[in-house]
């Protein structure tokens, strides 16, 4: 997909590219700039969510 430059430097992701980085407006983008001269974007890591940690510890956040 090519893309053009805006004014600022800026460039505009399309919305298939953010649901499949799982990114919405406002949120980072991580950038690797790679020997052969390409970029690089990913989602950064996130935490896991609190309803993951409590099925993990086997609770189900009632009187818990």
């Amino acid at each position: 997909m090519d893309t053009i430059i805006g004014p600022n430097g800026g460039i505009t992701l399309t919305p298939e590219m953010l649901d499949h980085l799982g990114l919405k407006p406002g949120d980072r983008l991580t950038l690797l700039l790679t020997a052969d001269h390409r970029v690089e974007l990913a989602a950064p890591a996130r935490a896991p969510g609190e309803k993951l940690l409590k099925s993990m510890l086997g609770r189900t956040g009632k009187g818990s």
